[in-house]
């Protein structure tokens, strides 16, 4: 059960430790933007844009919201509660 609990931790560091998913965390903050206005602030492909988004998604770290042709993102709050919760496993290994 330990393992198991160990290894959704580590998804979970390697999806938050990659520099581009922080800085899109960083810009979206407490506001809904589009995929559009985030890629502006951003010097990356709209093709790896995507990708990052997707999978914080997928992680359940940000929602997505579908509006006619554009995609709007917010933070997931609950997906980053459950995700801070689940580093909790990494102190009870320690001890």
């Amino acid at each position: 059960m330990k393992l198991e609990k160990l290894t959704d931790s580590l998804k979970l560091l390697k999806l938050l430790g990659d520099e581009t998913r922080l800085k899109i965390l960083c810009i979206i903050g407490k506001k809904r933007l589009s995929g559009v206005e985030i890629l502006k602030q951003l010097d990356i492909a709209q093709s790896s844009m995507a990708f990052h988004l997707s999978k914080m998604v997928e992680a359940k770290i940000l929602n997505a919201e579908p509006v006619w042709k554009y995609t709007y993102y917010t933070i997931n709050n609950d997906g980053i509660k459950a995700a801070l919760k689940s580093f909790r496993i990494l102190t009870e290994i320690a001890k």
